[in-house]
């Protein structure tokens, strides 16, 4: 996903936001345990301190999935909670 262009730069504050809010901290520590990377560091680039590199490159990517898989978690429960409340409605 991110190429040569990118390196170097500071993460696109879209992409920034949308990892803010859908990627927990363990979700970082579990990716950086995973890919060896430093946990600080991919802060500081998820918050847009630090530029991209080669070698956080990866691990945003990672984490750009892991947002995505929480999104839908978040729509599935909602999708239950909405059920749940609209039978309760109903009764």
């Amino acid at each position: 996903m991110f190429k040569e262009q990118h390196m170097g730069q500071l993460l696109d504050e879209k992409i920034s936001s949308y990892l803010k809010e859908y990627v927990t901290t363990k979700d970082i520590v579990k990716t950086c345990k995973e890919l060896k990377a430093s946990y600080h560091t991919i802060r500081f680039v998820v918050n847009r301190t630090n530029p991209l590199s080669e070698k956080t490159a990866p691990i945003i990517e990672k984490l750009m999935f892991v947002a995505v898989d929480n999104c839908g978690n978040i729509i599935k429960k909602a999708n239950e909670q909405k059920r749940k409340f609209s039978k309760m409605i109903n009764v």
